[in-house]
């Protein structure tokens, strides 16, 4: 029921912008209409087939709707925080968020356009080319941890693996260790060169991933079950 709290947020933050421009606080009225419609949203989710089909079913889109509906919420409150300090958390928890869903499930990816179109029209006056722009990236960052982090992140840890045990006759797991060893020291090295010189956007980018890779991590319960060589592997 976290997915209804987090859907009641959403909508409520999504509906004081429709408040007359230069209003800082909504009246009576219009409270109630925010409220309402929070409500009512809400309500409508709890109630729908979707919702309890997943709720009640041994599978992982309850558990991954949550993580998207908790990713969709972040980044609408880094969008209200824009300007203010420490707004860059926000991106970072999105990334660490992400990162975790990647082990339920891949849903939370399509998460990264409105990600993208949210920061484009925060930043940036709005154009057609600016749009498409905006779009194109969306479709590289997607690209990027479906392929970069998912899948070629785990392949080149076992490349060295394989790389040190079999031609180097070097003791079992050397290999990943100074892959992930090697990842950390590229990584700290990055942060320091970018904050050193001043580059938010470089220092954020490796902040994203960092934390992406920190979240995916946790599918390395599935090679930890695997290495104790269970009945059923």
């Amino acid at each position: 029921m976290i997915h209804v709290l987090f859907l009641f947020w959403t909508i409520t933050h999504m509906a004081k912008k429709f408040l007359p421009e230069g209003a800082k606080e909504p009246n009576s009225g219009q409270l109630w209409a925010i409220l309402g419609s929070g409500i009512l949203g809400a309500m409508v989710y709890t109630f729908s087939d979707t919702f309890w089909f997943s709720a009640v079913e041994a599978e992982v889109y309850a558990m991954s709707s949550l993580f998207t509906a908790v990713v969709f919420w972040a980044i609408l409150k880094w969008e209200s925080s824009v300007g203010q300090p420490g707004e860059i958390r926000w991106i970072v928890l999105i990334a660490y968020l992400m990162g975790l869903s990647i082990g339920v499930h891949l849903l939370n990816l399509l998460a990264i356009p409105a990600i993208c179109l949210v920061y484009y029209f925060k930043k940036f006056p709005f154009s057609v080319r600016g749009l498409i722009v905006t779009g194109a990236v969306s479709l590289v960052l997607l690209f990027m941890i479906n392929s970069g982090v998912i899948i070629y992140f785990v392949q080149l840890a076992g490349t060295f693996e394989r790389k040190f045990v079999n031609d180097m006759h070097m003791p079992f797991n050397s290999g990943a260790i100074f892959y992930f060893v090697m990842v950390a020291v590229l990584i700290i090295i990055g942060l320091i060169w970018s904050q050193r010189t001043g580059r938010v956007i470089w220092n954020t980018a490796i902040l994203g991933i960092t934390m992406a890779i920190l979240g995916y991590t946790t599918f390395a319960t599935v090679i930890i079950r695997s290495n104790a060589n269970p009945p059923m592997d």
